[in-house]
């Protein structure tokens, strides 16, 4: 690129900040006016408080993937962890029988709640409505495990449109409804876990949006109501529907009857004052920013959903 050469004519050499061995380099600083959330070297999600850095892993190879340096971003949906709680929904007859605490969930502790269907015909369900703004987009993820028999899970926003999802399987199915749904994810964890989610454009008026989680028969249409037979069930754990404008961003557990706020993380660089390009490899790709002017002895580098993997900052002559 021609402000890396010139700077390399000019005999500047790179300011290097390598963030792929699990701790902070020299002259790098994080922080974070929050907890948040990372998995750690055995896949697990675990929780860092305010200011310590989330050196996160991939949870089904265990690698470490990088810094996560994220955006502020608000979990919406209350009580995200416990199915039975007040506010969730589950319609009936027919219904999703709906146990506390029957399994263990993602972070290790036994949270989970167990939904087993009854043996009603019909459309089986969770529910929980949450505050959005017309037009707007929104991630909306779950944790989702299969416990017995081979059922679908259907994740809607507004019952008119999503995505299917085969926890037995790991099998992502078909996007139904009519909508905009992007970014659709599908991260398998230990112990049969998967987080999935996508970003969703709402479409409505009013202030709130009905989130309806189903479970179905096969890879079918929104709802579609089948004859359970009493005993096959899945899990459902860590509901995340973040703020307007962002991606899926790390967990937020929100175990209250209001929602939780996790801080932007705030990483810093020592470097000399001057213009800058700078290169920063994120697991997701390289990005290349050009005119970074760092006038008080530091560079704050941009957030991202993406871990960090490394910065390299080519001072401009």
């Amino acid at each position: 690129m021609l402000a890396i050469e010139r700077a390399r004519r000019y005999g500047f050499a790179p300011v290097v900040y390598d963030f792929r061995n699990g701790g902070l380099p020299a002259g790098a600083t994080l922080a974070r006016a929050s907890a948040g959330t990372r998995i750690n070297s055995a896949g697990l999600l675990v929780s860092e408080t305010t200011d310590v850095p989330r050196f996160t892993h991939d949870p089904a190879t265990l690698a470490l993937q990088g810094l996560l340096v994220e955006p502020s971003d608000t979990n919406a949906m209350t009580q995200s962890e416990d199915l039975s709680a007040a506010g969730w929904s589950s319609g009936g007859p027919p219904t999703l029988v709906r146990a506390a605490n029957a399994h263990d969930a993602p972070d290790g502790a036994t949270t989970a709640s167990s939904l087993t269907e009854d043996s009603i015909s019909g459309a089986k369900f969770v529910s929980r409505a949450v505050a959005v703004a017309d037009g707007s987009v929104y991630p909306f993820s779950v944790f989702a495990k299969n416990i017995a028999g081979d059922r679908w899970v259907q994740l809607t926003l507004n019952q008119t449109f999503g995505f299917n999802f085969q926890p037995s399987t790991g099998t992502q199915g078909s996007n139904v409804g009519s909508g905009t749904l992007t970014g659709v994810q599908i991260v398998p964890f230990p112990n049969g876990w998967y987080r999935i989610g996508g970003v969703f454009t709402s479409a409505v008026t009013s202030g709130s949006f009905g989130q309806r989680t189903w479970t179905l028969a096969g890879d079918v249409g929104i709802g579609t109501p089948y004859s359970g037979d009493g005993a096959e069930h899945v899990t459902l754990w860590g509901f995340h529907f973040g703020s307007a404008g962002n991606p899926i961003t790390s967990y937020i557990a929100c175990n209250a009857a209001s929602a939780v706020t996790r801080a932007a993380d705030v990483l810093t660089l020592a470097v000399p004052n001057g213009t800058y390009t700078a290169n920063i490899e994120r697991l997701s790709g390289v990005t290349t920013l050009f005119e970074q002017i760092v006038s008080a002895g530091a560079y704050t580098v941009p957030t991202d959903a993406s871990p960090i993997r490394r910065v390299v900052l080519w001072r401009t002559p």
